[in-house]
């Protein structure tokens, strides 16, 4: 089980995250199915970011998500 307790914690995690969605976008940039794992990933890492405050990684997450729609 993985236990996150500090914002850097938080912070990785939300890197990661996003960075697996960043792999899936580059791999399969045009296939629908995989349009909606993408867009849970990215969301996933703008809630983590909000939970922390993290300015730069919620305008990240943002574009991140822009480039699924």
């Amino acid at each position: 089980m993985l236990v996150i307790e500090t914002s850097q914690d938080k912070t990785l995690l939300a890197d990661a995250v996003d960075l697996t969605g960043l792999a899936l976008h580059s791999k399969e940039p045009d296939l629908d199915s995989s349009l909606a794992r993408r867009l849970r990933y990215f969301e996933q890492a703008l809630e983590l970011r909000q939970a922390i405050h993290d300015v730069r990684g919620i305008a990240e997450s943002h574009f991140h998500i822009g480039l699924v729609y």
